[in-house]
């Protein structure tokens, strides 16, 4: 009884045994696995690694030129800012000198308008009541030219003697050049008349044919100086 107790024991710690070696082989098929699991990690690691330091690297990088563009924009936007601010004032000062200029223009218009409306009451002045400005000089002259004359003027034996002035009676304020012209006219006359009369009497008588020649003469160019005012009064 005792043998086959003993033969049924060893029986049962070899079928252990067996059970447990199959358990061995079956942890030490996983631990092969799992180390090949693990040097497969191993190796994904490494890779995983070497990526992170690239990308890491290409973050700094762009961080930096992240920073640098924005600088740069910070500076371009400072700078436009300098350059719209000088732009503002250059166009408020050209606007200001625009208005200035407005208001010349119209005060030269305004004086071009008041001298056209004077050139033209002078015109119609001339045209409509002409014996009351051109035959003042060639009544005048006549008068001067007349031998009675000689003797109302005081002879004093001076030819230096200043000539007397005479003034244009119907002297138009708002036409300046027919008065001026008629004063000129006359003093020229007068002075002529003043030297024929210590001259001879034919260079008296070339004297007063001048003086008429030229009455002529001007009174031709009055004409032709109130033709030429019509004209620009036209346009």
């Amino acid at each position: 009884m005792d043998s086959l107790g003993s033969q049924h024991e060893l029986e049962c710690l070899r079928a252990s045994l067996e059970e447990a070696r199959a358990s061995i082989d079956k942890k030490d098929a996983i631990i092969v696995e799992m180390e090949a699991e693990r040097t497969k990690s191993a190796s994904r690691f490494e890779n995983l690694r070497e990526r992170y330091e690239l990308l890491l690297a290409d973050h700094h990088r762009l961080s930096k030129l992240n920073h640098e563009l924005e600088a740069r924009l910070l500076e371009n936007i400072e700078l436009k800012n300098a350059e719209m601010k000088a732009i503002s004032d250059e166009l408020q000062t050209a606007k200001s000198r625009l208005q200035e200029h407005e208001k010349a223009l119209s005060c030269v218009s305004a004086e071009r308008d008041r001298y056209k409306e004077d050139c033209a009451v002078a015109v119609n002045l001339l045209q409509t009541n002409p014996d009351q400005f051109l035959p003042q000089t060639s009544r005048l002259l006549s008068n001067l030219n007349k031998p009675g004359v000689k003797n109302e003027i005081p002879v004093r034996g001076d030819c230096e003697q200043p000539s007397p002035i005479f003034q244009f009676s119907a002297f138009l304020p708002t036409f300046p050049p027919v008065g001026l012209s008629s004063i000129i006219q006359l003093n020229s006359s007068a002075d002529q008349l003043r030297r024929s009369q210590f001259g001879s009497p034919n260079s008296l008588n070339e004297s007063n044919h001048s003086s008429i020649n030229g009455s002529t003469n001007r009174t031709g160019d009055l004409h032709q100086m109130t033709l030429r005012k019509s004209t620009v009064t036209d346009l």
